[in-house]
């Protein structure tokens, strides 16, 4: 096995650090600024190079042990291998790297930190395969058998014990917790299962397999900032509790008083309703049927009369149909908007949520009729490579 001596220059937008090797530029999961280190390639690409770190020759100071056992080879915490502190401060930088560099933007960006860095997730998705549970290995389906994940509620990593308990020996499952401790267990699987044995110690609220329910209800309530939500088990919900209260409050901070209000991609309705005091009318636009029943039950669990909800394709509304809407919210999926949503933003006012920071720079740079006054980087993720970012527009 051919390896090379390598520094790392810098990390990118994933937290890799960056070296060359060949005159390509390569990329090196789990090492740090000015760290030497021993690498062997593991895939070379036309333009780029995929390597491994084998050996940290010289670290940085920066550079702690993580306590997951199954750090590396899982990948999905990429920073854990620094403190809390330092790992922040390189996020936000490489964020301010983005932002400089797509759209010349130079604004301060207000950093709202995570208390709890670790068991934080309220869900967990995890393969089953011959009675064995875990997450898919980085860029692979090899399975990394778990048993516990130390970013998760500690309330899902109990009940991760009592899995073999179930029968259920292939296929997938989904855990979600609210602060009740309430549990909804979601399955795929052909699998014949059979739950009498773990029903009477934890207080599982439903269990759905293939879309079924089998015991139950198929939702649980979830409390965020006075705010009741019933959440549907495949309707989405942010997976930060802390953070998700953190990000209703800066919402209603940014929206002046007395708007029209267009919440696309509303989900359960979560910002439109904590917003919905203030507002003259709030509509929710979502494209799962569950989530827009969800939504309208929400608006009368909080006795909100103010507010419409609508089963549709966010990404094929046009906003213009909806006259007098003065701000527009949009939280979409990982992969952003697309160009006829922007180029049918009219209202004065914009927000912008967005757990992807390059999907984000892309938009932006097409919403030329509008300029940033405001950004916010949220620790959604804590540890992990993804950014929840919160920016306001206003129309030029």
């Amino acid at each position: 096995m051919e390896t090379f001596i390598t520094k790392i220059i810098k990390l990118d937008n994933q937290g890799r650090g960056i070296t060359y090797l060949n005159n390509k530029i390569t990329f090196v999961p789990f090492t740090l600024k000015d760290e030497e280190v021993e690498i062997k390639i593991i895939k070379e690409h036309a333009k780029y190079i995929e390597a491994k770190s084998i050996k940290v020759i010289s670290s940085s100071p920066q550079r702690t042990k993580p306590i997951c056992p199954y750090y590396e080879e899982c990948g999905g915490c990429s920073f854990q291998h620094l403190e809390y502190e330092d790992y922040l401060k390189i996020k936000k930088s490489l964020l301010v790297d983005i932002l400089k560099k797509y759209l010349n933007l130079e604004l301060d960006i207000i950093t709202i930190k995570n208390p709890e860095p670790y068991n934080y997730r309220n869900k967990i998705s995890l393969k089953v395969v011959n009675g064995h549970y875990g997450y898919y290995e980085s860029q692979t389906n090899n399975l990394v058998n778990i048993k516990k994940c130390f970013i998760v509620d500690e309330t899902i990593n109990d009940f991760l014990k009592v899995i073999p308990l179930t029968n259920l020996k292939n296929g997938y499952i989904t855990i979600r917790v609210n602060r009740e401790k309430e549990l909804l267990i979601i399955i795929t699987s052909q699998d014949k299962l059979d739950f009498s044995q773990v029903l009477n110690n934890y207080k599982i609220k439903g269990i759905i397999q293939n879309h079924k329910l089998i015991h139950g209800e198929d939702y649980f309530i979830e409390t965020i900032n006075d705010y009741q939500f019933k959440i549907n088990y495949n309707s989405f919900f942010q997976t930060n509790n802390y953070i998700n209260s953190e990000l209703l409050k800066i919402l209603a901070d940014n929206i002046p008083n007395n708007l029209n209000i267009l919440d696309l991609f509303c989900g359960v309705g979560s910002l439109g309703l904590s917003v919905a005091a203030k507002a003259k009318q709030v509509l929710g636009i979502e494209i799962i049927p569950e989530a827009i029943l969800n939504a309208k039950e929400n608006a009368k669990l909080n006795n909100l009369s103010n507010t419409n909800f609508m089963c549709e394709d966010a990404l094929k509304v046009s906003p213009n149909k909806y006259k007098g809407i003065d701000l527009i919210i949009v939280d979409p999926p990982r992969s952003g908007l697309n160009t006829k949503i922007i180029n049918n933003l009219n209202s004065q006012y914009l927000i912008y949520i967005s757990c992807d920071p390059m999907t984000l720079v892309r938009d932006l740079k097409l919403l030329t009729n509008y300029h940033v006054t405001k950004v916010y980087m949220l620790d959604m993720f804590s540890y992990t490579s993804h950014v929840e970012c919160f920016v306001k527009l206003e129309r030029k």
